[in-house]
């Protein structure tokens, strides 16, 4: 029926477009009312497709395919949730539960929206913890850091439809995850339909890296985009990794290669990884630094900073350097590196 609704919008407009004896005012106005309502009609036929398709357990085969080599969805394609009779007057704290089942048995109880927001997000974020929890490579971190930095990637603000929204569309949405769970459902299908209906994470990737001694680097991007991107970083101290915060040596940085390039320059920590070096004769860490400036373009920083620091929060005495890029792009460039005063 929204389909029928849409066509007759779109030939309304297409009217609309042709009368010459409207005002440009008038036919601007018309037109965009209908362009609108267009919208709207597309809008709401969208979302009652994915209500309906929810409620009937289903998704399209290519994407429940695709969902069983997913390095995430895979692990739970063939699990389904173990529901566990929680009464909504117990003092359960899904909060501190750390058990999907748990949660998702509890769904029912909440009522409150920003509530019921808190608790899919927490889904999310221990699920991916318990598949991350299997990975060899991440043995290193203890259960509450890998946790943490998990946390960091499932709070990133992406524009939501179901989350702006203050009508019925959200409710619709959160009743149809009980609906797929009642219908035995594959846990790997609930948690996509959380995961793309309700907070358009669609792209979300959660990446650790070691790049030199005691730092690791977290790099996480919901969005897909490179202005999305979000890099941490952390320092090995004992057992744990405490983050760095680099904001006393980027605002360094940042002033001076602005007088150097003449206009404002600032040093890019999440669209372009910081490159850390371990010095063993210096006992100390270099670290390298992508520098954009206001008139370049954001996928191109025209400058790298060099220097030594032993704390992260200072810079070691005449080790600040800065060259261009063209060697990253050239192999046959070598950087000549000019000491910054």
């Amino acid at each position: 029926m929204y389909i029928i609704k849409v066509f007759t919008l779109i030939l309304l407009l297409f009217t609309i477009l042709s009368c010459d004896d409207l005002s440009r005012k008038k036919h601007n106005s018309d037109a965009q009312h209908l362009i609108d309502s267009i919208h709207k009609e597309w809008e709401k036929g969208l979302i009652k497709d994915s209500i309906t398709l929810a409620n009937k357990g289903e998704l399209p085969a290519v994407e429940k395919g695709d969902l069983a080599t997913h390095p995430f969805y895979g692990y739970y394609i063939n699990k389904t949730v173990t529901t566990f009779r929680i009464s909504c007057n117990s003092t359960f704290d899904y909060a501190k539960s750390r058990n999907v089942d748990s949660m998702l048995s509890y769904l029912n109880c909440i009522k409150d929206k920003q509530s019921r927001v808190n608790l899919l997000r927490i889904i999310l974020i221990t699920a991916t913890y318990d598949q991350s929890r299997l990975e060899d490579s991440l043995r290193f971190l203890s259960d509450s850091q890998l946790y943490r930095m998990i946390t960091y990637a499932y709070n990133q603000d992406i524009l939501s439809d179901a989350l702006e929204s203050n009508g019925p569309e959200f409710d619709s949405l959160y009743q149809t995850i009980s609906s797929l769970m009642t219908k035995n459902e594959s846990k790997a299908v609930i948690l996509t339909f959380i995961n793309d209906s309700i907070f358009n994470y669609y792209y979300m990737t959660v990446e650790f890296s070691l790049p030199t001694k005691n730092i690791l680097m977290l790099h996480y991007n919901a969005a897909g985009m490179a202005g999305s991107a979000e890099k941490r970083y952390f320092l090995k101290q004992g057992y744990n990794y405490k983050e760095l915060n680099l904001t006393s040596i980027i605002s360094i940085v940042d002033k001076k290669m602005t007088k150097i390039a003449k206009e404002d320059a600032s040093a890019d920590t999440d669209r372009f990884e910081g490159l850390f070096t371990w010095n063993e004769k210096k006992g100390m860490h270099q670290l390298e630094l992508f520098i954009q400036v206001s008139s370049g373009a954001s996928c191109c920083p025209p400058y790298i900073v060099q220097l030594y620091t032993k704390d992260f929060k200072t810079i070691e005495p005449s080790s600040l350097k800065y060259a261009t890029t063209q060697h990253f792009s050239d192999s046959t460039i070598k950087p000549v590196w000019k000491d910054i005063r």
